[in-house]
């Protein structure tokens, strides 16, 4: 991130980061009060940039942006209020139109839910009903437009963003692979829905190891490994579609038996689980992530190309075309 703009005079420094989580600027309402303060960092310091009751003007946003400002912080006590306040103006604009402004504000709310796993370590059965009624509303003309897509695709900017950004981009790729294949609407909400939680396991890793910007050892591994299965456990205390837990347990299976974590091989492995695999890998690949930089679209498919026995061949033909 940039130098921001100047704050304030006199905003107050806040003592204890940890209790900030990032958010997109773009998600922050402008020209209405706000529901929640808002914060900064600037210079290594995280300062009060508007208050609950506050308005940022879109005049003020725009300079913020134009410094490069691309994230600002809320209070994790009030993160369930900002993915409220998310919710409600989604409703508003309607999200069923493939419009642009309804895209975004889709692709916030999935990703403020993701958050919110993340932070508490845990779901509720009513938060995940709100993910599952979003991610099954993806518009099928957000995938069908490839310069609307690409709008709505974010690349993280820092590791704690990363799986946030991921899972979200995962869920577009899966319903762009599934309008390619002709697969009814309904798979393609299931298959949307997969695509965004198939990696929720990690909510079961330790931050230190899912972080980690060094190589794993041979246990670290194994302790991610095990992600899948957590997912799966998650899924089913939350009444999830069975085929959505197929998918979250199976996405890291290989075709030819090598995946984990049960060594499935061939058409053992669903259909959805092998759409997720393609996507999930493509995006890790173009993505920069804690432990490696990204790669060139073109590069990321010829990686692909070479992950013999990795993933279903007609599949990763139509996906890549």
């Amino acid at each position: 991130m940039g130098n921001p703009a100047p704050v304030a005079p006199g905003s107050a420094v806040i003592a204890q980061p940890e209790g900030l989580i990032t958010v997109p600027l773009e998600s922050v309402p402008t020209d209405v009060p706000l529901f929640y303060p808002v914060y900064l960092k600037v210079n290594n310091k995280f300062v009060l940039f508007r208050n609950a009751g506050d308005i940022l003007t879109r005049d003020r946003a725009g300079q913020l942006d134009q410094y490069k400002v691309d994230a600002v912080y809320v209070a994790k006590a009030d993160l369930l209020t900002y993915v409220d306040s998310l919710k409600a103006g989604l409703d508003e604009i309607g999200i069923n139109g493939g419009s642009e402004t309804a895209g975004m504000g889709l692709r916030h709310l999935l990703y403020s839910y993701w958050k919110v796993m993340e932070t508490y370590g845990e779901i509720k059965e009513s938060t995940f009903a709100n993910i599952k009624e979003m991610t099954t509303k993806v518009p099928i003309s957000i995938a069908k437009s490839r310069e609307l897509a690409v709008k709505l695709l974010r690349r993280a900017q820092e590791p704690t963003l990363y799986f946030a950004n991921h899972s979200v981009n995962v869920s577009l790729y899966s319903v762009a692979i599934g309008l390619k294949m002709r697969l009814p609407e309904d798979q393609l909400s299931e298959l949307a829905l997969a695509g965004m939680v198939s990696n929720i396991g990690i909510i079961k890793i330790a931050k230190e190891v899912l972080y980690k910007p060094a190589p794993l050892t041979p246990e670290e591994r194994k302790i991610i490994e095990r992600h899948p299965l957590h997912g799966e456990e998650i899924l089913k205390m939350l009444f999830a579609p069975p085929t959505v837990i197929h998918a979250t347990g199976q996405h890291h299976e290989w075709i030819n038996g090598s995946g984990y974590p049960r060594g499935l091989k061939g058409e053992e492995i669903s259909l959805l689980a092998r759409i997720v695999s393609i996507a999930e890998v493509y995006d890790a690949l173009i993505s920069d992530r804690p432990w490696g930089a990204a790669n060139p679209p073109s590069k990321a498919v010829g990686i692909m190309a070479g992950m013999e026995g990795r993933f279903d061949p007609k599949i990763l033909d139509l996906a890549v075309k």
